[in-house]
């Protein structure tokens, strides 16, 4: 019976290592989805693409690396999150709050940040092709870097 869990135990740590570790926090994932409030959380490589996180509070959350394509965080509050190196292509961001979010070589490609608030945020590196930017606030951000190639008629105000 102990050799038998024994194995068992050493398939699934193998199959861990064989698949991958993910990095993400699973309980503050599970909190995102059931509360859409998760203030702080470490959400470091998230799976999150597709996702419906409108008006989700993710103030000072980690979302390093995280992949959020396509999802809906329309009305977010990502101040002070870092979004360092996200895939946020087609991501929909219309009036979301950003203030002082870190969005260093993130990709916001084809993204909707109409109306976003992008005060003092850094987007260096950051992949801006094809993304609506009107009526985003973008006041003291930092675009050093940004590429805004078909960028809607606000990223030439920028460059």
């Amino acid at each position: 019976m102990k050799l038998g869990i024994l194995t068992t135990t050493g398939l699934v740590i193998a199959m861990g290592f064989a698949s991958g570790v993910k990095a993400e926090n699973v309980s503050h994932v599970k909190q995102l989805l059931e509360t859409k409030k998760c203030n702080q959380c470490d959400l470091t490589g998230a799976q999150l693409a597709g996702m419906n996180l409108s008006g989700a509070d993710l103030s000072g959350a980690n979302l390093r690396g995280a992949n959020l394509n396509g999802a809906n965080l329309d009305e977010a509050k990502l101040n002070e999150a870092n979004l360092k190196q996200a895939k946020l292509q087609g991501a929909s961001l219309i009036g979301a709050k950003m203030h002082g979010a870190n969005l260093e070589s993130a990709d916001l490609s084809r993204a909707n940040l109409s109306l976003a608030g992008l005060v003092i945020a850094s987007l260096k590196n950051t992949n801006l092709t094809s993304a609506n930017l009107i009526g985003a606030n973008l006041e003291s951000a930092n675009l050093a870097g940004a590429k805004p190639e078909k960028c809607s008629p606000v990223c030439s105000e920028f460059s």
